[in-house]
């Protein structure tokens, strides 16, 4: 019976202990996985770092805390660390660090007396003993260094941990390798929108720059009328005073009224109202007619210069943005120039009408300086359905059903030089351009393309030399129930 005691509190015991040790390695794993969630979140490299240092902090203890990487034969350099005096040391391999790099980790108990410290006395004057762990770095072995200030701190306990822990410590510094390149990535991808941007705002200006004249133009002859009306009107202006004061005066007289029809009636002729009364009216008319060129240019200028990009509610009227560009363009247009437009009633399409515009402008633009004598520019928009549009753009991502069933488009077609077929592949690459040197950045084509894949539609070309371009700009059209 004492026999049967003794074992069942062996086995009690037993399971005691056991369950002691998974509590503590559950809590261990529990401490690590998040560690490994703090450092896969960090979202700057600095971050990123200190939380691996962090996480390795909760396995081995340490003052000072840097990573050495190999850099030349016989040396290595330190990368990262938690002391930034550490950084871009560089650190002679000798007999302690050549053993850890084949793979053993090893502890050393007075590192003011090892070679490779030798050289960095500077940094000895706060460490004593360190813990050197190696760990496969892309196909490389790189070294962990714990320093610690009292001689002698690091153990064969805390190697046997090194030991024991070598893979996650690996498998840590991979992942933050990994999330050091999604952090670059997401950093190069932000450098290269704000590149585009600015390319964008610039080739905007340069338009501008380019219409500005013309618009100019257009705006002071409506506004030159209106002036010379305004000064005509200045000019009825005494003889309409003097007759309303002189009718007034007869109206107020004793004179019976049939003498006070005879007088205002001969003042009506002296002062030849019914005349004025026209040359108002036509005044006002064609007054009114000039102040609304002048706000249908504004608006138009406005249509291409804003910037909707942030509103996700922002829609565009697509033979709207047909209208504003012409209108900008109207006086690029010469009189040899016959302009013909197939305009089909679209719904409204999701979008920066400014964004539109500048692609419209540039493709007009382009168009009109590749036509000269007999020039015919044809602007048609209208419907596409999905095997059109497939046709149209092979190589793009269109369905046959749900919300990409529908396109509108748009298409620009001249009948100028055209454009060789070895040189179509190019038109859209950025600094190409098939103008002479002087008279093109290249940068046209590659921001109208950038601008329309912006807006999610796609762009084609079409051309055969001495013949003529088509351009053709397809967006989506959004699905409504």
């Amino acid at each position: 019976m004492n026999n049967e005691t003794e074992v069942l509190r062996e086995n009690f015991a037993l399971i005691l202990r056991l369950k002691e040790q998974a509590e503590a390695l559950r809590k261990e794993s529990d401490m690590l996985l998040s560690g490994m969630r703090d450092i896969l979140s960090a979202q700057t490299p600095e971050a990123l770092y200190q939380n691996m240092f962090d996480v390795f902090a909760s396995l081995i203890p340490y003052q000072t805390c840097f990573i050495l990487a190999h850099e030349t034969p016989g040396f290595m350099v330190c990368k990262t660390a938690t002391d930034s005096r550490f950084l871009d040391t560089k650190w002679a391999v000798d007999d302690v660090l050549k053993r850890t790099l084949l793979g053993t980790p090893t502890a050393v108990f007075n590192a003011r007396i090892q070679p490779a410290w030798q050289t960095l006395e500077h940094l000895t004057e706060t460490t004593a003993a360190v813990l050197y762990c190696p760990f496969i770095d892309n196909n490389k072995t790189s070294i962990i260094v714990f320093c610690a200030t009292e001689i002698g701190f690091y153990t064969q306990m805390h190697v046997a941990t090194a030991e024991r822990y070598r893979e996650f410590t690996e498998q840590t510094l991979m992942s933050v390798q990994a999330k050091l390149e999604a952090l670059q990535s997401q950093k190069l991808k932000k450098e290269r929108e704000q590149v585009e941007l600015s390319m964008v705002q610039s080739e905007k200006m340069a338009s501008l720059g380019l219409l500005a004249a013309g618009v100019a133009h257009e705006i002071n002859n409506p506004l030159a009328f209106v002036n010379s009306n305004f000064d005509a009107l200045s000019g009825y202006m005494p003889s309409l005073a003097k007759f309303f004061a002189k009718t007034h005066c007869v109206l107020k007289s004793e004179l019976p009224s049939e003498e006070k029809l005879l007088q205002i009636e001969a003042l009506f002729n002296e002062y030849d109202i019914e005349m004025l009364m026209e040359d108002l009216q036509e005044i006002s008319e064609d007054s009114k007619e000039g102040i609304e060129r002048v706000c249908d240019i504004v608006k138009s200028l406005q249509a291409f210069t804003q910037d909707n990009d942030q509103d996700e509610a922002a829609v565009f009227d697509l033979n709207q943005c047909v209208a504003d560009s012409l209108r900008l363009l109207k006086s690029k247009v010469k009189n040899t120039v016959s302009i013909t437009q197939n305009l089909q009633k679209l719904p409204k399409l999701k979008g920066s009408a400014g964004k539109v515009n500048q692609v419209l402008v540039n493709l007009m633009v382009n168009a009109l300086q590749a036509m000269d004598s007999s020039a015919q520019l044809q602007i048609t928009t209208g419907h596409l359905d999905a095997p059109e549009i497939q046709q149209l753009h092979p190589d793009s991502e269109c369905h046959t059903a749900g919300v990409t069933e529908q396109h509108a488009f748009v298409a620009i077609r001249d009948n100028g030089c055209g454009i060789a077929v070895d040189k179509l592949d190019s038109i859209f690459e950025p600094f190409f351009t098939t103008k002479p040197i002087g008279e093109g950045t290249g940068l046209g084509l590659y921001i109208t393309y950038t601008l329309v894949q912006a807006l999610g539609g796609e762009i084609s070309v079409t051309s055969e030399l001495n013949v003529g371009t088509e351009f053709t700009v397809t967006f989506p059209i959004p699905f409504t129930s």
